[in-house]
């Protein structure tokens, strides 16, 4: 019998462990007809994760239940409190894909900001710019050593992006003095990467389908840009013969 576990993440806290225990009794998966009067549910491993909470301590939710015979069940389900971990911890944790959401780190800064001395702005946005670093380093050193693939990264990068803009549109001086440089750049350089490996998939296989055509090395070349050596490996593959 599989058992599936069951993952909510939300920024607010809300009646979730009503929604948790609904999507865990109607699992099918956990149900086990033992004969005509007798069944066995088992519940799936369950978590919430909260995308803006700090205190990592509150690592449980509880829900009793009350039967009609008056007995009482305690249910629980896990609880992470996302921002409650650096990006460090959460590797340590294996929590990568929470790591774009370190961008919420300063978001209960955002709508005091229009009063902020400029002391106060200042801080802010050093802070700023200490979370994006952070975050980007980060996200480079799991690219770099294999925990994430290219593709992985570049989808964190946009969400990151995409949360940034969202969420501290409302602070002009970010853009202005520059608070988001480097995530701007990375941005740029992993849709410009993203874009160059699009480009080099498809001339790849504009050359395939040439190859299996039996056109020639030189008139490839003039259309795809790849160099003769790689064509020769690419038609060996194909177990064809390149026309030179």
């Amino acid at each position: 019998m599989i058992i599936g576990f069951h993952l909510e993440a939300q920024a607010y806290y809300d009646d979730m462990l009503i929604r948790l225990f609904n999507y865990a009794v109607s699992d099918e998966e956990g149900y086990k007809r033992i004969d005509d009067s007798h069944a066995v549910f088992k519940m799936p491993q369950q978590a919430v994760v909260f995308l803006k909470d700090t205190d990592k301590s509150k690592d449980k939710l509880y829900i009793k239940l009350i039967l009609p015979d008056e007995q009482e069940i305690e249910y629980s389900v896990h609880a992470v409190r996302s921002l409650g971990y650096t990006p460090q911890e959460l590797i340590a944790n294996d929590m990568e894909i929470l790591l774009p959401f370190q961008i919420l780190r300063l978001y209960g800064s955002v709508k005091k900001y229009s009063s902020f001395s400029e002391e106060q702005k200042n801080e802010f946005l050093e802070k700023f710019t200490s979370m994006c670093r952070d975050i980007i380093t980060t996200l480079r050193s799991l690219k770099e050593t294999g925990k994430i693939t290219n593709d992985e990264h570049s989808t964190m990068i946009t969400i990151i992006r995409d949360l940034e803009k969202h969420i501290y549109s409302s602070i002009d001086d970010i853009a202005n003095k520059g608070a988001d440089s480097m995530l701007n750049e990375e941005f740029l350089f992993s849709d410009e990467r993203a874009r160059a490996e699009a480009e080099a998939e498809e001339k790849q296989k504009i050359a395939e389908l040439m190859i299996e055509d039996g056109e020639c090395a030189e008139k490839i070349i003039r259309y795809t840009g790849i160099d003769v050596s790689v064509l020769k490996s690419m038609a060996q593959s194909l177990g064809k013969a390149l026309m030179l």
